[in-house]
């Protein structure tokens, strides 16, 4: 079973060489005092911090910059309509050339 994703949990890409947290945007919905994440929560710098530096081209590291769709996420439980994130969601940046893909290393609880 999946567990459910809330406000400052650590996401990892294998391009970037940190990780970074997951700031989720409150939408009435909490568990142990974490708003929920949802799939709406993928804007870069904003939802999703920095990786540091990405290494897509490794001969010409740049900064990260992530974006994406959020995919595998809940198909049963929604926040004001919108699909919740559970640990096996994931997003594959476009930027990574597909090897970019943002995972969720532990859930913020």
């Amino acid at each position: 079973m999946s567990d459910y994703i809330v406000s400052g949990a650590k996401l990892s890409c294998p391009m970037g060489t940190n990780t970074a947290t997951l700031n989720v945007i409150p939408k009435g919905v909490y568990m142990n005092d974490k708003a929920v994440a949802t799939m709406a929560d993928s804007i870069p710098f904003v939802n999703i911090g920095c990786f540091g530096k990405c290494n897509v081209v490794p001969s010409a590291p740049k900064p990260c910059t992530p974006t994406g769709v959020w995919m595998n996420v809940s198909k049963d439980v929604k926040v004001n309509g919108i699909p919740v994130l559970t640990s096996d969601s994931c997003i594959i940046c476009p930027l990574g050339l597909g090897a970019g893909m943002i995972t969720i290393k532990s859930t913020g609880l």
